[in-house]
């Protein structure tokens, strides 16, 4: 797994505290499991070469599975190139109908 920072502030995140909690991680394990991964700042911070991750969200699910697909990654990029470049309030509401 590529090493990267979370891209997404998350309310409960463990950005600030992940050198206490790898205190308490073994040094070896075969799959990182995270149940409520949100920003993913212990996935990122641990960068395991298997991972199984879950969170409520749906939509940030969404997007995890968008990042594990460069295609769909490039697409998703791409896209919110194009949203950035129209930023303006016609297009907001346009995008929002």
């Amino acid at each position: 797994m590529l090493k990267v920072k979370p891209f997404v502030k998350w309310a409960g995140g463990k950005r600030q505290i992940i050198d206490k909690l790898k205190k308490y991680m073994p040094k070896k394990f075969n799959t990182y499991y995270e149940p409520f991964v949100g920003g993913g700042a212990v996935l990122f911070e641990l960068a395991p070469k298997r991972a199984v991750i879950n969170d409520w969200n749906e939509e940030l699910m969404n997007v995890y599975r968008v990042m594990s697909d460069y295609d769909k990654y490039q697409k998703m990029c791409a896209l919110l190139n194009k949203y950035e470049r129209e930023n303006s309030k016609e297009f907001y509401y346009k995008l929002r109908d």
